[in-house]
């Protein structure tokens, strides 16, 4: 099994499972006929994950398809992948604290620093402009409520 094969494989797997869970997403009463619902854009990216993984599975390798499917993870840089996660847990818990815009901001900057970046002009346009596009569009375009954080509210700003 091709290293490709085995990442679409894992992204079925993922995108499958992100699926299943997208279904016990809560709606408000009568948001049923909405054409926009919370479970609307999660189950988009499971489909749109799985049908990549199928795509990337059914297709002729280009190499060498010989190899196992271990050997097809030999050489992941598992270090990156396992800071990646950390930081994407530490998101998770400080985005309630941070509020949205600053969280985001901050795991952009900490990913790109894990994946090499390191000019610190790229890293802040990088990361802030995309933060405050997707507040935007999530909070004034589509009117989700973004909880401002615990912070924020201490200080008075929120």
């Amino acid at each position: 099994m091709t290293r490709d094969r085995a990442s679409a494989l894992g992204l079925l797997v993922l995108s499958l499972a992100y699926g299943a869970l997208s279904t016990q997403i809560d709606m408000y009463p009568g948001a049923e006929a909405d054409p926009f619902t919370p479970q609307t854009l999660p189950r988009a990216l499971a489909v749109m994950g799985a049908v990549l993984a199928l795509a990337i599975l059914f297709t002729r390798p280009k190499g060498d398809g010989a190899k196992s499917f271990v050997s097809a993870f030999a050489g992941f840089q598992w270090r990156k992948v396992i800071e990646l996660l950390v930081v994407m847990t530490l998101y998770a818990v400080a985005l309630e604290w941070l509020g949205f815009v600053l969280a985001t901001v901050l795991l952009l900057v900490a990913g790109f620093w894990i994946l090499g970046i390191r000019q610190p002009l790229t890293l802040v346009l990088g990361s802030v402009p995309l933060a405050v596009g997707f507040w935007l569009i999530l909070a004034k375009l589509l009117e989700i409520y973004l909880a401002p954080g615990e912070v924020w509210i201490l200080l008075g700003l929120g």
